[in-house]
This record gives C-alpha cells, structure tokens and sequence, in this order.
C-alpha cells in the first residue's frame, strides 16, 4: 500500500492514520479487472465488386454474415471485403482506466497469395448490418499494425489494440476490420484474404474482446454510510465505508511519498486488541500475520485546532490475497480522522 499525503494545517481534529484493521473497508484502493466480451450475433461483412477498383473500393455489393478481410483481383474483377463486429462493452465502468485490449479471432481459412496486415478502425455504423456500412468506419488505425496473414497461425490468435479510444466504456465497441492494402488503396493483382469464424455457438471460435482494466476508489459504499464518492470527503469528519474481499489479506505494506506534510510513520502510536504487529520505518509501515478479527493500527493526536482545508491521498497495494471461504472475507480501513484520540475503535464496533 503505498500513501501519498498533501496536508495543509489548521482545524480541530485529531488524526488517526490507521493502518490495519479488520472488518473495515478500504478507502483507496487499485483493482485490476479483465473482461472477456464476445462478438454481438450480427457481426458480418460487406464487400465492393466491380471491374474497375476505385468503385469496388468505395461502393458496396453486398453483405454475408461471414467474416472476410483483405482485396483479390479474380477474372479481371476487384473484389474488397471488409467485415464488422460489435460489442457490448458497457460493463466496463467509466472511470475504469483500460491498460491492454486484444482483440482475439478464430481463423477459418487464408486464401492470401500475397501477404498483408489486419487493422482495425472505429465502425461508425451499425447493426443491422447493410451495404451502407461498407464506407462507415472513421479511417484511423487503432493497433499496432503487426498482425497479418503472414503471422496469423493455425487457428485462433489476437490483434493487440494500441490507441484504447476504440473501447467505449459506456456503450457498444463498435470495429470495422480492414486490411492495409485496402486502407492504402493499393489494387490486388491476385488473391489476398482471409475468412474468420463469425458468431458462433460453438466454443473457442466466436470472435472476443479480452480488455484489463485498473479502477481506483476512494469509497466503495455499503449504503448505510453518508459518505459514498470522492465528491463527499471533504463534508464528514469521520466516515465509514465497507468493501467485502473473498479472502484474508497478508503481507500489506504502506509507505508514504515525500513530499508536503510528509509523515513520519515512526512518530505513529500502535493501538489496538492485536498491537504489536506492524513494523514501522520513517516511510512504510508493514504487516503479515494480521487476520479476520484481529484489531491493529497507527495513530497520532495533532492536538486541537491544528488542521484547515488538506488533501490527504493514498495508493493501497496489496502484495498477497490469501484466499479463504465466504465467511473469511475481510474488510480493511487505511485512514480515519477523528475529533478524539479514543473514538475510532467506537466507530468500527458501530458498523
């Protein structure tokens, strides 16, 4: 758990720093979190034919639920498929930070003579899919570029995205699958495409999204706390919030960031039923044998009218989950502030 602190002095309060303490929630936290997302059931494809290619490559034929990407010049016709895909990505909270997105496709078959890369753009349309959505994507490359008909593999493989405003967070991903040569309007002399499974019900071959996300929370809610969101902090002297974890937390550390009303952990008093179990340096406290019940924490009194307006920020990390059943979840608070040295362990009793 690492803590950053930004203190400006001038009220009555006393501080209570506290470091461990069970059956308490966490007030600041970073969860990781990934997603796997499949392909809506109408994802499909649309292609250009003619016998000249600027208006194979910019009017559409016709659409087909299959998945083919690439061009192929056959019996002196240009042919340019582009196919589209959607999903639902609105499970993702908002204000969840997307660190990897992969877009993850079972390959059917691979008729490229001539080599060429996958790339993916923003589907500016929707389903159900027409010839229109042939010409419906906004032009920009959202990967890295690397995947191609040369280094696909056998059967299923991904396409790394790059740039994560292809994700929104708040609706439908919405991906049009295109080729290079196709983004380059660079004519076919033979055959280079490629066919990936559609929507299917059969496992392992329906095209998914696997995205991670980071989510950092000041207040996860039990809903019996007025104190529900990080707009609230500064209206309570004391609050209380609940975040229920499958599992014993051991091996927590926290250690604080140099900087304006740095603290000092070592100037810390340790209270509480279970003293004795966290190991205090001038910049991290740290502890692995606390478990459920157990009762342990850093405090120190300020004095009064010694606090005004502060910004007091914490990072938690936690090093290692011990699993446990449905009865062994844990709740843990990091930070308190009281207007008596005694009041906190009264308030955790009361939740």
């Amino acid at each position: 758990m690492m803590l950053q602190q930004n203190m400006k002095h001038t009220i009555s309060f006393t501080l209570i720093l506290l470091l461990c303490l069970s059956l308490i929630p966490f007030v600041h936290s970073t969860d990781t979190r990934i997603f796997y997302i499949q392909a809506e059931t109408d994802d499909g494809e649309v292609f250009g034919q003619n016998s000249n290619y600027a208006i194979a490559h910019s009017t559409g034929s016709l659409d087909t639920d299959l998945l083919y990407v690439g061009q192929r010049l056959s019996d002196s016709t240009y042919y340019v498929y582009r196919s589209f895909l959607k999903f639902d990505t609105s499970i993702i909270v908002d204000d969840n930070t997307v660190i990897e997105a992969k877009l993850y496709l079972y390959k059917f078959n691979d008729y490229s003579t001539d080599d060429f890369n996958f790339r993916l753009q923003k589907w500016t349309g929707d389903t159900p899919i027409t010839i229109s959505d042939f010409t419906e994507f906004d032009g920009i490359n959202y990967d890295d570029g690397l995947k191609g008909s040369s280094n696909w593999g056998a059967t299923s493989n991904y396409i790394n995205v790059t740039d994560f405003s292809l994700i929104n967070k708040t609706g439908y991903t919405r991906i049009c699958l295109r080729s290079d040569q196709d983004i380059n309007e660079t004519p076919p002399t033979t055959s280079e495409y490629f066919v990936f499974q559609d929507y299917s019900i059969l496992p392992g071959v329906t095209p998914y999204l696997q995205i991670i996300v980071t989510s950092e929370y000041d207040f996860v809610d039990d809903n019996t706390s007025n104190v529900d969101s990080i707009a609230d902090k500064g209206s309570y002297s004391n609050f209380t919030t609940q975040q229920y974890c499958d599992g014993i937390y051991d091996n927590i550390t926290e250690e604080a960031v140099a900087g304006e009303g740095y603290e000092d952990f070592t100037t810390y008093t340790e209270g509480g039923a279970e003293a004795g179990q966290i190991s205090q340096t001038s910049s991290r406290a740290s502890w692995d044998t606390l478990e459920r019940q157990d009762e342990a924490y850093l405090f120190k009194s300020y004095g009064a009218a010694h606090f005004g307006d502060f910004e007091h920020l914490l990072d938690v990390n936690v090093t290692e989950n011990e699993a446990g059943d449905s009865d062994s979840r844990t709740m843990v608070v990091f930070w308190c502030l009281t207007n008596a040295t005694g009041a906190f362990p009264a308030l955790v009793t009361s939740i």
